[in-house]
């Protein structure tokens, strides 16, 4: 698969996946227009609507009714303001009385590719063209 960005001028840049473009931008405190999430912010998206396609999914295997089905991410830099220290995922699923399905539904959840990936960092390389 592949990503392709392009910068666009001041902080912003657009982004191409498959026939989608995205753009990303920096609020206007860091010399941004604030037209767009952040980077962090997109990662923060990716990883709740990950989360939440497998929660779906699980919910209507288990013959769950997902109508009203949310994910809210609580998140935190680390001091310096380097790296994303904390993510809390909190799922609810307000038609759906899991019981003691609850464990289900975590497990499913866990294998969310971008939870993974979070969990178990890629090889990544940086080559000047």
């Amino acid at each position: 698969m592949k990503t392709y960005v392009e910068y666009t001028g001041k902080k912003s840049f657009k982004v191409k996946i498959r026939e989608h473009d995205l753009v990303v931008d920096l609020p206007t405190e860091k010399g941004g227009d604030d037209a767009a999430p952040t980077p962090p912010e997109y990662l923060i998206a990716s990883l709740g609507s990950c989360v939440g396609y497998f929660a779906l999914g699980y919910l209507k295997a288990a013959g769950f009714d997902p109508e009203g089905l949310t994910i809210n991410l609580d998140w935190e830099f680390d001091e310096r303001g380097t790296r994303i220290e904390n993510i809390d995922i909190t799922l609810n699923a307000p038609n759906a009385d899991l019981g003691d399905r609850k464990r289900g539904l975590i497990a499913s959840v866990n294998k969310c590719i971008i939870h993974n990936t979070l969990h178990q960092c890629p090889k990544m390389e940086v080559t000047i063209a």
